[in-house]
């Protein structure tokens, strides 16, 4: 276990080619606290100091950030490299896991704008970050809003996914099948089930997707659902509990299900192979250039002019 002060975040990135006085800020993170109004702070700013210490790009920073998460702290910042003219800002750093959660919100909502773009607002776009209720309530929000019946098409991606277990549930709204419409006097048809969907869909898969989100993508492929585009997964499929030895701190998984599929395929060590193969190089990630993203939404578009 890790011990010792946790490092505070601001919310902005730092310019690593500003070596000092002062570390000049290269961009700002979405409802961060330095994206907020009583604390805002702009891209190519400097920030000299931090409650008085002076800082520069190196151990500076965040060593005057330590254990400051949760707590009002005081920014000297300019609009130049200098103190004249200096500003102070007070401002909240937050903590590891807060700066961890806008950043996955800023990557959701950039590839939601991507899809939009590239498909001229045709696709739908839904990442599921775990297999867990909380996550599969936050699917069905984004699905019956924003999807169903304002989409032609939809990717799901579970890239990143380390698993959990609600592929059954998410099955359960994918394959139902519209078997009549029921229209009352005067007014529009509306469909049985309600709110069903049999649109083009895509599911995205990567390395990270592991255990249950690998175990939904080939579900969803085996029942005829739509195709899979990225990397092979994890291989990572097996059932597990915990136990904890009497010292009531160390703890271990112990596996206690296997799963196979109908034709006898032991999905543990498996990798669920994708039917595009896209593969991310180092410096498409560094550019968050997403090819896998774009590939699934050139298939999807290809299969809408067939219509």
């Amino acid at each position: 276990t890790v011990s010792g002060p946790e490092t505070a975040y601001l919310g902005v990135w730092f310019d690593p080619e500003h070596r000092g006085p002062g570390v000049k800020i290269s961009a700002v993170l979405k409802n961060s606290p330095a994206d907020k109004d009583e604390s805002r702070l702009n891209v190519g700013e400097f920030i000299l100091a931090i409650d008085g210490v002076e800082v520069s790009n190196n151990e500076q920073i965040w060593d005057a950030l330590a254990d400051k998460a949760g707590r009002v702290v005081e920014l000297l910042v300019s609009d130049k490299p200098t103190k004249e003219g200096a500003r102070t800002v007070k401002i909240k750093p937050i903590n590891r896991g807060q700066w961890s959660n806008l950043l996955y919100e800023d990557w959701v909502e950039k590839r939601k704008r991507m899809v939009e773009e590239w498909s001229n607002g045709r696709i739908g776009y839904i990442h599921i970050q775990a297999m867990s209720q909380s996550e599969l309530r936050k699917f069905e929000r984004e699905f019956y809003a924003e999807v169903v019946g304002k989409k032609e098409a939809l990717i799901i991606d579970v890239r990143f996914n380390g698993g959990g277990r609600i592929h059954d549930e998410l099955l359960t709204i994918l394959k139902r099948r519209l078997y009549a419409l029921e229209q009352y006097r005067g007014t529009p048809p509306f469909t049985q089930p309600f709110q069903v969907w049999q649109k083009p869909t895509v599911v995205l898969i990567n390395e990270f997707s592991a255990s249950d989100a690998e175990i939904f993508p080939k579900a969803f492929r085996d029942l005829g659902l739509g195709k899979l585009v990225g990397v092979p997964t994890y291989g990572g499929v097996i059932g597990t509990y915990n136990v904890t030895l009497i010292d009531g701190t160390t703890f271990f998984r112990v596996p206690v299900t296997g799963w196979r599929t109908l034709d006898d395929v032991n999905l543990e060590n498996y990798g669920v192979k994708p039917d595009i193969l896209v593969e991310h190089s180092p410096e498409d990630n560094a550019n968050e250039n997403d090819l896998q993203l774009k590939a699934a939404v050139d298939l999807l578009l290809k299969e809408l002019s067939k219509k």
